[in-house]
């Protein structure tokens, strides 16, 4: 899951829109506005584990949060590498 941290608010924006005939929520987020921070987050037990998404959401605070990492349904461990800042890692910001 990717989360856009709160910023000014000119920094984002989200509008519903159709592309190629399908309906899409899309969020533009300013990058060059060094208030802005994108990271990942996963559940608060790590790799692995399980966390409904409002808890996730309700313990990090985003201002915007986008799913999008596949993950095994078996062992709920992320199916590829989860990168942040150009590093190997979790990107949890929120460590309780």
């Amino acid at each position: 899951m990717a989360l856009c941290m709160p910023a000014a608010a000119s920094s984002m924006a989200y509008e519903r829109r159709v592309v190629l005939g399908l309906p899409v929520n899309a969020v533009t987020v300013n990058l060059n506005n060094p208030k802005v921070t994108v990271t990942a987050a996963v559940a608060k037990s790590g790799p692995g584990a399980s966390e409904p998404f409002m808890h996730l959401i309700n313990r990090v605070h985003p201002a915007a949060a986008i799913t999008g990492t596949f993950f095994d349904t078996r062992s709920l461990l992320p199916v590829g590498d989860i990168v942040v800042a150009g590093r190997p890692g979790l990107g949890n910001r929120d460590s309780g």
